[in-house]
Parts: C-alpha cells; sequence; structure tokens
C-alpha cells in the first residue's frame, strides 16, 4: 500500500519560493535584516553606555554627600550611644540608624585551604569551593575552635547603618 503524503496546511504569510535565485535572494534579505538588528543592538548598547556615563556622573556628588552624612551620623551616634539605651538602633522621624551584627570568615590564602583539607579530609569538599578556595559560609558554621585549627577566624563587628523612610512615606512638610 503507498504512503500517502501529508497535507501541508496553507499559510497565508509563507513566503511562496519561486526558484533556486529567488531563494539567494531571500537569504540575502534574511542577512540584511540580521545586520540591521545587529546595528540596533550597537546603537542601543552605545546609548546604554551614555545613559550610564551621565547617571554616574550625576549620582557622584549624591553619593558623595550621603558618604558624608552617614560618617556624621555614626560620629554622633557612636557619641551618642547612650541614649540607645539597650537597643542596638534607634527609630527618628525620617529614618532609623544604628548598628547591626555582621559576621565574617577571615582565611589565610597560604595555609587553610591545605589545613581544611588535612583537617576535615572526606568532607573538605563542603568547605571548599569547586575553584579551591574555602567556603566562608560553610566555615562560618564552624566552632572558633575548628576554625583557629585551620589558621582562620570569626571576626563580628557593629557596622553602622543609615536607613531612610523614603519621601512618599513621610509628610515633609509636618516637621518642618
Amino acid at each position: 500500500m503507498a504512503k500517502k503524503s501529508k497535507r501541508v496546511k496553507s499559510d497565508s504569510k509563507l513566503i511562496a519560493v519561486t526558484g533556486w535565485h529567488h531563494a539567494d535572494e531571500l537569504l540575502r534579505q534574511i542577512g540584511d535584516a540580521q545586520l540591521a538588528i545587529q546595528e540596533a543592538e550597537a546603537e542601543a548598547a552605545q546609548s546604554i553606555a551614555e545613559a550610564r556615563s551621565i547617571l554616574t556622573d550625576a549620582s557622584k556628588p549624591h553619593q558623595d554627600l550621603i558618604k558624608q552624612i552617614t560618617k556624621g551620623l555614626e560620629a554622633f551616634a557612636t557619641r551618642s550611644r547612650h541614649d540607645f539605651e539597650d537597643r542596638k538602633s534607634k527609630d527618628l522621624t525620617f529614618g532609623t540608624l544604628g548598628w547591626h551584627l555582621s559576621k565574617s570568615i577571615s582565611v589565610k590564602k597560604d595555609t587553610t585551604l591545605e589545613l581544611i583539607k588535612q583537617v576535615f579530609k572526606r568532607r573538605a569538599k563542603q568547605y571548599i569551593h569547586i575553584k579551591e578556595t574555602p567556603d566562608r559560609e560553610a566555615l562560618a558554621k564552624l566552632t572558633d575552635e575548628q576554625l583557629a585549627a585551620v589558621k582562620a577566624r570569626r571576626i563580628v563587628k557593629d557596622d553602622f547603618f543609615v536607613k531612610p523612610k523614603l519621601p512618599e512615606a513621610v509628610d515633609y512638610s509636618e516637621s518642618k
């Protein structure tokens, strides 16, 4: 029994190719369209780069002001630490400032990696990234004694923060 050929549904948007010369011309049109897309992408990338540059220039004075104000607020808060009582932060009308605990793991590049391999043997990969760097998150779960065994240590410090309330959340006209 002869196989029936599949019936192809007509597509009104289908371009009827009339021959090899026409096929070649359609390939040229595809190439032209791809070049146009690449040009548009290059122009967009250039516009984005210019916009980023403008943004960087426009935001620099504001970032510098924020740093300067934050340093001043930190100095004031440090001098006024007694006003915090037993709390680590203080809520004010326009935001919150204070200290939050941050923890990090300090490792010695030369010795810690090899010591982790020796001390933990089979489980060492659990504490080492694939590119053979200590996994600080995994090491953070160890005790201080275990960290000392691999010449690493836990660093605990209070990091100062400033968290302003956004203008739309506060009626600035009432507090003047």
